[in-house]
C-alpha cells in the first residue's frame, strides 16, 4: 500500500506538478497518455471494465490517503471546482 502511494505521488509530481489543484477526472486525463502514471492509478483504482481508472475508486483512495506523508510529500484536498473536490501534491 505504501509503495502504491509513493508510486502515485512520484508520477503525480512528474506529470501534474506540485501544488497544482486538479479534480480526479483531470488527474485521470493527465495519466491517459503517460503509461507509468496510468498504471500507477490503475493499481489503486481500477474500474470494473479492466483498463479504465475509476473516478469513484480514485476519489475514495485519495480521501483514504489524504495527509499521509511519504518522502516529504502528501496529497491534500484543496477545495472544490464545479462541485468536485480538487487535489494537490504538497511538500511537508
Amino acid at each position: 500500500m505504501l509503495l502504491s502511494l509513493a508510486t502515485v505521488m512520484a508520477q503525480w509530481r512528474q506529470h501534474v506538478g506540485m501544488r497544482v489543484e486538479r479534480t480526479v477526472q483531470q488527474v485521470i486525463n493527465c495519466a491517459i497518455n503517460v503509461n507509468d502514471f496510468h498504471v500507477a492509478l490503475l493499481n489503486v483504482a481500477q474500474g470494473r471494465s479492466g483498463g479504465m481508472v475509476s473516478n469513484e475508486r480514485l476519489g475514495r483512495w485519495l480521501r483514504k490517503n489524504e495527509g499521509r506523508v511519504v518522502g516529504g510529500l502528501m496529497l491534500n484536498c484543496t477545495g472544490r471546482l464545479d462541485g468536485y473536490p480538487t487535489w494537490s501534491l504538497v511538500p511537508v
